[in-house]
């Protein structure tokens, strides 16, 4: 067989993501094997130099895209690592969602912890990184709109020291998760990006609560249809107790539709 297999090939050419360094090599290198190996894909220069492989992710396999192109392939590389750690072992109530078509667009939901006014509240983040991560800190902010001290109403930017003046290029999307988490358990009136937050918690706690937990109840708890948070098993689990706490006997889907067609029917009728 030919060096250049066609399958080495595709590989290689989905891998253009890592950059120049990466195709350097290639340029100066002979065939290459692409296989998958337990969800990764293992490339390896099989010259006279000895085999290397560069173990990645499938997920960091996707095509380079705009925003993805110029980032630096050592970068992309620490990025693949950190989020297979994550979606192998997530950091508890952190569940990180990938974006395959762009593995720079790190995004998670944080549940709210027990004990707090954001408690049961499912907040969707999203982390940028900038040119210069990771000299330079990453910026996040909250995609679920959430009253608290540390989070700008409108934009959800988060302000924390950890992602300013306390950065340090050791600290990985593990770190800023949780630190994230952390505020939703110990918010921080002294940088405050909302002030009426911040004042109520230094002034009036109770009803900062109060509103806090309005705010969870409006728009981070999981609603029964709603596929941007809970999957259709959770909805009908959630359903299920609801019924069972009612003392009512579990509705099945069949008579739930059912139970819909003949009350539109009966609907129809009375407008005649």
């Amino acid at each position: 067989m030919a060096r250049g297999w066609p399958v080495a090939e595709t590989a290689w050419a989905r891998l253009n993501a890592l950059g120049a360094a990466v195709r350097g090599a290639a340029a100066t290198t002979g065939g290459w094997v692409a296989r998958w190996l337990d969800g990764s894909v293992a490339v390896a220069d099989i010259k006279h130099r000895g085999a290397w492989s560069l173990s990645l992710p499938a997920f960091c396999l996707a095509a380079p895209t705009q925003s993805n192109e110029n980032v630096n392939p050592q970068v992309l590389k620490r990025i693949c690592r950190e989020l297979k750690k994550l979606v192998q072992s997530p950091p508890e109530h952190i569940k990180i969602h990938i974006n395959e078509d762009d593995i720079t667009d790190i995004q998670a939901t944080i549940t709210g912890p027990e004990g707090t006014p954001y408690e049961g509240g499912h907040f969707k983040m999203k982390i940028v990184l900038g040119d210069s991560f990771p000299s330079g800190p990453p910026k996040g902010f909250f995609l679920t709109k959430i009253f608290h001290p540390n989070v700008r109403p409108g934009s959800g930017a988060i302000c924390v020291n950890t992602l300013k003046k306390d950065w340090k290029p050791e600290y990985g999307i593990e770190h800023v998760l949780t630190v994230c988490k952390c505020l939703l358990i110990q918010p921080n009136a002294e940088s405050a990006l909302n002030e009426e937050a911040g004042k109520m918690l230094l002034e009036a706690y109770e009803d900062f609560s109060t509103r806090a937990k309005m705010m969870t109840e409006l728009w981070a708890k999981p609603k029964a249809g709603d596929k941007a948070l809970l999957s259709s098993d959770d909805v009908m689990a959630a359903q299920t107790k609801r019924d069972l706490q009612d003392g009512a006997k579990p509705v099945s889907k069949k008579e739930k539709k059912q139970k819909k067609a003949a009350k539109k029917k009966a609907s129809g009728l009375g407008r005649l």
